[in-house]
């Protein structure tokens, strides 16, 4: 992959080679095309999707207010609490080291294999990804529309498509080494076994892709064998329409992937920031409640607080809920368990907000801005820019 380390001028990075997407190679196997119009039964859909997704949050919220309600707490009744204030300062700051993290995770990418960094589009390519991670099942819209966004803002499509899956690769990663570290420290915290075997089940899920990764880096005719067979398999089972052109499309684009991430591995020292950087990223999203609960009145040392959060985290990977809405806020209730009643749907509440709420908030803000600045930019008869599109 040519690296080109000259600054240009704006709009348009170099040209690179094209490839299918992510979202293209799902089209391919099964049968459609990206480029399809929307039919009114699809429209519907979606619009079902979203009501759905607000109706598990607010059913959510609901329930576990309702549920300390029902205690006697102080729940219904927020002004009547003593807030320590002064912790919701480290809890912000946990939230802004982490974004911050990942904001320049896209920026040394784009630095060490395009040659310039352009700040407004990491920053809306970060913070919009977050948004779709959030919004759609099992968190499967972040990439797709990472790449789609990064490819129309002018960066060549084999850096489109590469930066995404390095920064996804490094979070798992960088989870994975956070967990291991603080189960091996402390895992005595949580005495359930059903939570423990749940969690080494989510651990095994966030290990999957980067240990695929690496095994079609290191074998990859050993993993062609293997994706070959698994699309002639599901050519029997009628889930692949046309076998011969889904595994040439898959296997040409993984060819593309690791010729792709070799290349970025070469460049001295990237692979080290950018998990260092993810490690800080995992590191502030689960010092979080401990922080939260302190600010709530509750005592718990901050290694049993982060191990407790790092189990709940990794035994709710496979909940195929937007956000894992619904396991999260059901399962954090041990992390937050020592507070008194009536306190804990509240520490749930500024806990989830800082660790999902404001993603949505701050995409739908991202969304509108843009939306504006198009229109002003019409009425001064000018061009509005393509905003970003759900993929």
């Amino acid at each position: 992959m040519h690296v080109n380390r000259t600054r240009r001028a704006r709009p348009s990075f170099p040209a690179h080679r094209e490839r299918i997407s992510p979202s293209a190679l799902a089209a391919v196997v099964l049968g459609k095309n990206e480029m399809d119009v929307k039919t009114p039964a699809q429209k519907r859909r979606k619009a079902l999707g979203i009501l759905l997704f607000v109706a598990i949050n607010a059913a959510v919220i609901i329930w576990t207010a309702s549920s300390e309600y029902h205690k006697g707490g102080n729940a219904q009744n927020f002004f009547t609490l003593r807030v320590r204030w002064r912790y919701l300062i480290p809890t912000a700051a946990c939230f802004a080291a982490a974004i911050t993290a990942e904001i320049s995770k896209y920026a040394v990418m784009m630095k060490k294999l395009c040659g310039e960094i352009r700040l407004k589009t990491v920053y809306e390519v970060t913070l919009l990804g977050r948004y779709f991670d959030n919004i759609t099942p099992s968190g499967i819209g972040g990439q797709p529309f990472q790449i789609y966004y990064l490819s129309k803002n002018g960066v060549p499509s084999g850096d489109s498509a590469v930066m995404p899956i390095a920064a996804f690769i490094n979070m798992q990663t960088a989870f994975c080494i956070l967990a291991i570290t603080m189960f091996s420290i402390d895992g005595s915290v949580i005495s359930q076994p059903g939570i423990h075997v749940a969690a080494y089940i989510g651990l095994l899920l966030y290990m999957g892709l980067p240990i695929i990764i690496v095994l079609f880096t290191l074998a990859p005719v050993w993993m062609e064998k293997v994706i070959r067979w698994f699309i002639v398999l599901f050519g029997k089972m009628h889930l692949v329409k046309n076998v011969d052109s889904t595994e040439s499309a898959a296997i040409n684009t993984l060819k593309d992937y690791r010729s792709d991430i070799m290349a970025m591995m070469r460049v001295r020292g990237l692979a080290v920031v950018l998990l260092a950087l993810s490690l800080v990223y995992q590191a502030g999203i689960c010092s979080m409640p401990y922080f939260v609960i302190r600010m709530f009145g509750g005592h718990m040392s901050w290694v049993d607080a982060t191990t407790t959060t790092l189990f709940i985290y990794a035994a709710i990977a496979f909940i195929p809920t937007p956000g894992n809405a619904g396991a999260a806020e059901g399962s954090f209730y041990l992390v937050f368990s020592m507070l008194t009643q009536g306190r804990i749907f509240w520490a749930m509440l500024v806990w989830r907000f800082f660790c999902y709420y404001i993603y949505i908030l701050w995409g739908i803000g991202i969304y509108a801005r843009n939306y504006l600045t198009d229109r002003r930019r019409l009425r001064q008869g000018g061009q509005a820019s393509e905003p970003p599109q759900d993929t």
